[in-house]
């Protein structure tokens, strides 16, 4: 499977996580480690990035969009770091992995 595909595999499973966070915990949880198998395939960085980088946007637009509606948090800062960090640690992984040296090929491991 290709980085592209994998990324994308990763983007969707984020997207799930956050979705599913608002039934219950456990079952985001649940969902989040379905990455596991993805992880550990040739090129399963990228699908790591991936599911970080939708995870984090999509958590840091609901908190923005929630602030925007003149909603209050408690500890805002908090929540909003909750989706800032995992976005900033998929761009930074998705990143190191476009300029990996040795692997600019699409079907690369």
């Amino acid at each position: 499977m290709s980085r592209q595909n994998l990324w994308l595999l990763g983007a969707a499973l984020g997207v799930a996580t956050v979705l599913t966070s608002m039934l219950m915990f456990l079952v985001a949880v649940a969902v989040a480690l379905f990455i596991v198998p993805l992880a550990r395939r040739p090129g399963g960085l990228a699908a790591v990035s991936g599911e970080l980088t939708a995870f984090g946007a999509l958590w840091f637009a609901l908190i923005a969009r929630e602030s925007a509606s003149g909603g209050t948090l408690d500890n805002a800062t908090f929540w909003a770091a909750v989706g800032v960090v995992p976005l900033l640690i998929g761009v930074a992984l998705l990143i190191g992995i476009l300029f990996a040296p040795g692997r600019r090929s699409n079907h690369a491991n």
